[in-house]
């Protein structure tokens, strides 16, 4: 399995993936990010599981913002709001977890 950053230009596989994804819910829309990035001025990126045939089997969604402290990482252009990871198994669930803490 492999972990990749995708950004805004490559996120097509994501919001196929998020279709057929019964769990995944507006906060995980790419469309949705981008529209909420502009007004709280945020890069939107997808920290993304892919398996031996390049399939997407998790997501995590995420807003960057650099700032005066230096750069915070939330699962939503705003804070609260719920994103979070999205993935096949409790096995994709952990190595999405694995990368994010590195």
């Amino acid at each position: 399995m492999k972990t990749e950053i995708l950004e805004k230009n490559n996120i097509f596989q994501v919001d196929n993936y998020l279709k057929t994804f019964d769990r995944s819910n507006l906060f995980h829309s790419p469309n949705y990010l981008a529209f909420a990035a502009k007004f709280a001025g945020t890069n939107i990126k997808y920290a993304v599981a892919f398996d031996s045939q390049r399939n997407i089997c998790g997501v995590l969604p995420f807003a960057e913002k650099k700032g005066k402290y230096g750069i915070i990482l939330n699962s939503s252009p705003y804070y609260g709001s719920n994103g979070g990871i999205l993935t096949n198994s409790p096995k994709d669930n952990e190595v999405l977890w694995e990368f994010w803490s590195l």
